[in-house]
C-alpha cells in the first residue's frame, strides 16, 4: 500500500490507449512514473520519454522496486499472466503496493496472487472512451472528473480513492456480481452508439451534404442530453412513440430492399422502443396491436 505522501510513484504495464493516457494524466498532476512495461520495447520507451521515466522494459518482473502503485492496463487476456509475474518469490522481501487493473470486465479476483503477499489489489475502470492515447493538454483537461468504477475488497477503498483523486476523477463503487453487465452497459452506451451513427450516415451514402451529416451528430447529442436530464424512457421520441404505423412501414420497406441486416436491426430496436412506449402509455390499443403485428 502506498505510504502517505504527496507524490505517488507509478509503474505502468501496458502503454496502450488507456495506460498511456493514465500515465500522462498522473505525470501532469505532479506524480512520478517510475517504470513503463510493454511487450514492445519501442512503445515502452516512447511513453517513458513522454513522462520523463528512466526505466522501460518488456518484463513486468523488472518493474522498479520504488513503485508503490502498479497499473495493469493490458488487454483482458493478459491480466492474469501479468499478475503471476508480479508475484514475488517465496521468502523475498519487498514493500506492499497498490495494484489495480483497468479492465471493465474482469473482477479483482484475477489479482489474487498479489494479495497473498499483502498488496492491495482491486480494479478501476475509467468510464470513458479512449479512441487513442490522450496525452495532449487539451485531451487531459477533458478527462477532469471522469468516473472510475471501483471493484475490490472494501479495505482497499481508501487507497483506491487516493489514486482516483490523483487522477482528478471520481470514484463509484461497483458490486462484483454486476461487473459483466456493467461492462455490457458501457458497450451499449459507447460502442453501439457509434455503430448506430455509422449506420445512420451509411443510409445517406454520399448524397447528403456535410451540413446534414453534422445535423445527425447534433441530433444524437441532443437526444443524449435529454435522456440524461429526464431519463432515457421519457426522452424517447419518434414514430414508435407516436404510433406512426405508416412511417415505420415505409422505413422497413426501404431497408428490406437495401440491406436485410439493417432491416432486422431496425425491427429489433423498434420492438425495444415499443416496450418503452407501452410503459409510457402513449399508444392507443389499436396502435399497439398494429405495431406488434408489423414488428413481430
Amino acid at each position: 500500500m502506498p505510504r502517505r505522501q504527496t507524490k505517488l510513484r507509478i509503474g505502468i504495464i501496458g502503454p496502450g490507449r488507456v495506460g498511456s493516457t493514465l500515465a500522462c494524466l498522473l505525470h501532469r498532476n505532479g506524480h512520478s512514473v517510475v517504470s513503463v512495461v510493454s511487450r514492445r520495447l519501442a512503445r515502452a520507451r516512447a511513453l517513458a520519454r513522454r513522462v520523463r521515466c528512466r526505466h522501460a522494459s518488456t518484463d513486468p518482473r523488472t518493474i522498479s522496486p520504488d513503485a508503490d502503485v502498479i497499473i495493469i492496463a493490458t488487454p483482458d487476456r493478459a491480466v492474469a499472466s501479468v499478475a503471476r509475474l508480479l508475484e514475488p518469490k517465496a521468502g523475498s522481501k519487498s514493500k506492499r503496493r497498490a495494484v489495480f487493473h483497468t479492465s471493465g470486465l474482469l473482477t479483482s479476483d484475477v489479482l489474487t496472487p498479489l494479495t497473498r503477499r499483502g498488496d492491495s489489489a482491486f480494479s478501476l475502470h475509467p468510464v470513458f472512451a479512449f479512441p487513442r492515447p490522450m496525452c495532449s493538454s487539451r485531451d487531459l483537461r477533458g478527462l477532469s472528473g471522469v468516473v472510475f468504477a471501483f471493484q475490490g475488497p472494501r479495505r482497499t477503498l481508501p487507497v483506491a480513492r487516493r489514486i482516483v483523486k490523483a487522477l482528478g476523477g471520481q470514484l463509484a463503487v461497483l458490486p462484483k456480481e454486476e461487473k459483466i453487465l456493467y461492462h455490457a452497459a458501457c458497450v451499449y452506451a459507447s460502442n453501439f452508439v457509434v455503430v448506430q451513427l455509422a449506420l445512420a450516415l451509411g443510409l445517406l451514402r454520399r448524397r447528403a451534404s456535410p451540413r446534414i451529416r453534422r445535423a445527425l451528430f447534433r441530433l444524437a447529442s441532443s437526444a443524449i442530453r435529454e435522456a440524461e436530464r429526464t431519463g432515457a424512457d421519457r426522452a424517447l421520441t419518434g414514430p414508435v412513440v407516436r404510433g406512426d404505423v405508416e412511417t415505420i412501414k415505409a422505413h422497413l420497406s426501404a431497408l428490406r430492399r437495401r440491406n436485410r441486416a439493417e432491416w432486422r436491426l431496425y425491427r429489433e430496436v423498434s420492438c425495444m422502443a415499443l416496450r418503452i412506449a407501452e410503459s409510457r402509455r402513449t399508444l392507443t390499443t389499436a396502435q399497439r396491436k398494429q405495431l406488434h403485428r408489423l414488428l413481430s
